[in-house]
């Protein structure tokens, strides 16, 4: 209000330098901005509707007027949401339209004028304003671009189709249903009743408010609410959070970047298209191949000479889709690449482990942030020797016996489980490291534990001894290059990357890494 008085005025600097430089001289008396006739009269009341059409635009960004409009408005259901976008177009054209409002005295904005003397400059006169058809379609034509933004925000048309269709269904049970509606109108949720619910949701799609991974998500959580038979509680969300609802624990709604074309709502990622090759199906010739959740959940052997482009045109785009599905809540991604192999950028996962990195700020936990021996011997058994499934008379479970004999006296003794060039020493056997232990378990409390380990030491070196096999895998992980440098970053590291409802993690270390290939597994 201040810079709009400013200028009416003619307080602001330089205000009638543009007027002057884009119009004839002839309008003006010399050295002013006077009008001689009727040409500069128009002229100045056309330039004046131009200031405060781009004050208004200006203020509006800077105040975020349309993220306002739609929070107060936009995000209420039906019917509240038309009537409240009602009452704000008539308070709008109450501004612009003054005189056709009872009771209404101040000066009307400059929306009309500056059109109608548009109007005049462009036509030489004012001969087209005897027409009371051309009057009345410019008022008419004023007023639908005031309303209609209004209109949009409100949902009007698709709350009186809806009217409509309830109206036809209440005369006439049988008739037919109506047509089946687009899928951003949410139907789904309107035949279940969820008229509410739909209807923010619609407005949330149409205000650019939910993306792709946004509308896989809430579909998502529908489809589980009505298997469980919880509709009411699924509304009830989506009342309260709109498209943000079941939002990832990481808060984040897409990824940074996207390599490749993704369609979330049939779960498919784009790798390419069919050559029109002979050993091609001639209905694929050309066509685009995809992938889809009945691929993406089975194993993939990618065969191609180095270079090719597996990994920038096959593994990095199935990554990606599959870190897409893990923000709608479908799944929980672990992608292990080799150093100088990224699949995708850093800040596309939760947590990235570079082992053997001192600037990682995370590690792996061989324990896996277990405090139960039993618990971290099987977990680990598994990572290191699951792969064997009995070959040379070692199983995971013959594995997990022998660590559990292992752990559970070391942790007796230091309140902790060993390193790893420590437990290594142990499962090869060496005399010194297994004495230490064993006198270290001297006390009577410790009776069980020392029994543990007695029966490992009887079993070192006979030929169904697991501990070689345990020893030799993890003499990979026992390398001044991949030992953790700080056990409890590790921790917190493995434990979000396995209790997080649905994480996307990357190992970003060799493929040798038991304790990686392990996760890879898993995940």
């Amino acid at each position: 209000m201040l810079v709009w008085s400013l200028w009416r005025q003619g307080a602001v600097p330089y205000e009638a330098a543009p007027l002057k430089l884009f119009t004839p001289s002839d309008w003006w008396w010399a050295g002013t901005v006077s009008p001689k006739g009727m040409e500069g009269r128009e002229a100045r009341v056309v330039y004046d509707g131009l200031f405060f059409a781009v004050l208004v635009y200006a203020v509006a960004r800077l105040g975020s007027w349309p993220e306002v409009v739609r929070h107060f408005i936009g995000r209420r259901p039906q019917p509240a949401r038309a009537l409240y976008a009602a009452v704000a177009a008539l308070g709008v054209l109450s501004l612009v339209f003054p005189s056709a409002f009872p009771l209404v005295g101040w000066d009307p904005l400059p929306v009309v004028d500056p059109v109608f003397s548009l109007v005049v400059l462009i036509s030489g006169g004012y001969d087209l304003f005897a027409s009371r058809l051309f009057t009345d379609s410019l008022y008419a034509v004023l007023t639908t671009l005031v309303v209609w933004p209004f209109a949009r925000v409100g949902g009007w048309w698709s709350y009186g189709r809806e009217l409509a269709a309830r109206r036809r269904a209440a005369a006439d049970p049988t008739a037919p249903p109506p047509a089946d509606l687009p899928r951003s109108q949410w139907p789904a949720l309107r035949s279940a009743g969820q008229h509410q619910a739909a209807e923010l949701l619609t407005a949330e799609v149409a205000g650019g408010r939910m993306n792709d991974v946004d509308c896989a998500r809430v579909e998502r959580a529908w489809t589980e609410a009505c298997r469980e038979g919880r509709p009411a509680a699924f509304a009830d969300t989506v009342l309260h959070h709109g498209g943000a609802a079941w939002t990832h624990p990481s808060g984040a709604r897409d990824l940074p970047a996207r390599t490749a074309r993704h369609d979330l709502l049939e779960g498919q990622v784009r790798l390419g298209r069919w050559v029109p090759a002979e050993r091609a199906p001639r209905a694929y010739h050309d066509a685009g191949a995809a992938l889809g959740p009945d691929l993406l959940g089975t194993s993939l052997l990618l065969v191609g000479p180095p270079g090719s482009g597996k990994t920038r045109h096959v593994t990095e785009p199935i990554t990606e889709a599959l870190a897409l599905q893990a923000l709608t809540g479908r799944c929980a991604v672990v992608a292990v690449s080799a150093a100088g192999a990224p699949l995708g950028r850093d800040a596309a996962y939760d947590v990235v482990v570079r082992i053997g990195d001192p600037s990682s700020v995370h590690d792996l936990d061989p324990y896996a942030e277990s405090d139960d021996p039993d618990e971290a011997a099987a977990f680990l058994a598994e990572a290191l020797v699951g792969d064997l499934d009995g070959a040379g008379g070692v199983s995971a479970r013959s594995a997990a016996v022998a660590l559990a004999q292992l752990l559970g006296p070391y942790q007796a003794v230091h309140g902790r489980f060993p390193p790893l060039p420590v437990l290594r020493e142990l499962l090869e056997g060496e005399p010194g490291a297994l004495a230490a232990l064993r006198a270290g378990l001297a006390a009577d409390e410790h009776a069980a534990m020392r029994r543990e380990l007695d029966a490992r030491m009887r079993q070192a070196g006979t030929p169904a001894d697991a501990g070689p096999a345990l020893a030799g895998r993890l003499a990979l992980l026992d390398r001044a290059g991949l030992r953790p440098t700080s056990s409890a970053r590790g921790r917190a590291a493995a434990g979000r990357s396995r209790c997080a409802p649905s994480p996307t993690t990357r190992c970003g270390c060799a493929s040798t890494c038991p304790s990686a290939a392990t996760r890879r597994r898993r995940g």
